[in-house]
C-alpha cells in the first residue's frame, strides 16, 4: 500500500480555518477510511508540529505560545509529538493518507532547510508527498491579512501593503525572519520551496477565486478524498471575519496601549475577548483602499505570477483576474479617525498609562464606558 502525505501550507487567508475545522469535525470518519488527521500535530490547525519543526534559534509568537502551553522545550515537544504520532500510526495500520495542515508553513517556513525538515520528519513513514496550496491575488491577500495582523498586536494603521514579516519574531537571527515581498507574496518563490524538495509533480497549486472558491471541496478533490464522506461540518462558513474600518482603528490604537502594559500569556485571553467585542460592537463597511494603491502593489508580483501561470496554468491568459472595480478611486484617510474615536481611545491610553497596575478588566471597562458615551470621564 502506498502511503501519501497531503501537505497543506495554506496560503493564509484562503479558507484554511474552515478546512481545518471540517477535518477536525470529521477526524474519526476520515480515520475509518484510511485518512489520518493527527491530533498530535494540533487539535485543529497543526501549529504544534509547525512550532516543533522550526529551528531551535527561531522564536515567533506561535512557537513561544506552544512551548509555554505545553511547559516544555522545543526538543521535548518534538519527542512528545513523535511518540503520539507513532502511536496513531500503530493504532491505524490501514492509513493510506496523512494530512498535515498549517498556513504558517506558507508565511514562516520559507527556507529550504525548513521544508527539508518536513521531508525528514515523514521520511520512512510516507512513500510520496502531495502539496496542495491555494494562491490568492496579492492585493486581496494583503487587505484580508491586515485584520489578522492587528489582532496579533500590530500597532500600525497605514501600512497594509508594507513588509510586516518581522512583527511576530523575537531574538531570532535576521536571516531567519521572513521578508514579505519575497517569502509571503512571491508565489514563484513559494512553489519552488516545495518543487526543490519534493519535485514538480508533487505540487498542486489552486487559484483562490474571490466569493466562489470552496476551499474544502477543492482540497478534497485535489487530495482524491471523496467529499461525500464528510458529515456534520460547517463547510463554507467563514470563521475569520474582516474587521470594519472603525474596528481596525480602535484595535490599532489599543495595541499601542497593550505594548505598554505587557502582552503576557495571562492577559492574552482577555485581549482576544476584547478584540471580539470591539469587532462585534463596531460593525460597518470593510476598510477601503485607493484603486491605484492596490493595483501598484499587485503589479510588484507580475513576473512571479506569470511564472506560476506558465508552469501550472498555461491555458490561462493570466494567473488571477485583473478586476479592480471594487476599489474606489479615492479614499478619505480621515474616514475611520473621527473625533469621537480619537477622544475615546486617547483618554483610554492616558488612563492606562497613569495606572499601569490597574487590572486589565478595570481598564477595559473604563474604555468601553468612554467609547459608548463619547465623553471623557
Amino acid at each position: 500500500m502506498t502511503r501519501t502525505l497531503i501537505l497543506h501550507p495554506g496560503t493564509e487567508k484562503t479558507g484554511s480555518t474552515s478546512l481545518q475545522r471540517v477535518l477536525h469535525q470529521n477526524r474519526e470518519t476520515l480515520q475509518n477510511n484510511g485518512i489520518l488527521v493527527p491530533a498530535s500535530f494540533g487539535k485543529v490547525s497543526h501549529n504544534l508540529l509547525f512550532a516543533a519543526l522550526q529551528d531551535d534559534d527561531v522564536f515567533d509568537n506561535v512557537k513561544l505560545m506552544e512551548l509555554a502551553r505545553n511547559k516544555s522545550s522545543a526538543n521535548q515537544l518534538r519527542k512528545h509529538i513523535r511518540r503520539s504520532f507513532e502511536q496513531d500510526l500503530e493504532n491505524n495500520p490501514g492509513t493510506s493518507k496523512i494530512i498535515f495542515t498549517s498556513e504558517l508553513i506558507h508565511s514562516r517556513m520559507f527556507r529550504a532547510s525548513s521544508i527539508k525538515k518536513i521531508a525528514e520528519y515523514f521520511s520512512g513513514i510516507v512513500d510520496e508527498v502531495k502539496v496542495i496550496v491555494f494562491l490568492r491575488r496579492q492585493d486581496r491577500l494583503a487587505v484580508s491579512r491586515f485584520s489578522t495582523v492587528l489582532k496579533d498586536g500590530h500597532t500600525g494603521f497605514d501600512d497594509t501593503f508594507a513588509d510586516l514579516g518581522a512583527r511576530s519574531y523575537v531574538n531570532t537571527p535576521k536571516d531567519k525572519i521572513p521578508n514579505d515581498f519575497l517569502h509571503y507574496y512571491d508565489y514563484e518563490h513559494l512553489l519552488r520551496r516545495f518543487i526543490n524538495q519534493f519535485g514538480r509533480q508533487s505540487v498542486c497549486p489552486i487559484v483562490y477565486k474571490e466569493d466562489r472558491c470552496d476551499t474544502v471541496a477543492e482540497f478534497f478533490r485535489a487530495a482524491e478524498i471523496p467529499i461525500h464522506m464528510i458529515k456534520n461540518s460547517d463547510m463554507g462558513t467563514s470563521r475569520n471575519r474582516a474587521l470594519s474600518a472603525k474596528a481596525q482603528y480602535l484595535i490599532c490604537r489599543f495595541n499601542k496601549l497593550v505594548d505598554v502594559l505587557d502582552r503576557t500569556n495571562n492577559a492574552r485571553r482577555d485581549i482576544a475577548k476584547l478584540y471580539v467585542r470591539i469587532s462585534s460592537e463596531n460593525p460597518g463597511e470593510r476598510r477601503s483602499y485607493p484603486k491605484e494603491e492596490a493595483r501598484n502593489f499587485y503589479a510588484k508580483f507580475h513576473m512571479s505570477n506569470d511564472w506560476v501561470r506558465k508552469n501550472f496554468f498555461p491555458d490561462q491568459d493570466s494567473l488571477f483576474d485583473n478586476n479592480f472595480a471594487f476599489y474606489p478611486e479615492k479614499v478619505d484617510p480621515a474616514e475611520p479617525q473621527s473625533e469621537l474615536l480619537d477622544a475615546a481611545v486617547d483618554h483610554y491610553v492616558s488612563v492606562a498609562n497613569s495606572a499601569r497596575k490597574t487590572p486589565m478588566s478595570r481598564i477595559k471597562k473604563k474604555f468601553f464606558e468612554i467609547f459608548s458615551t463619547g465623553q471623557k470621564k
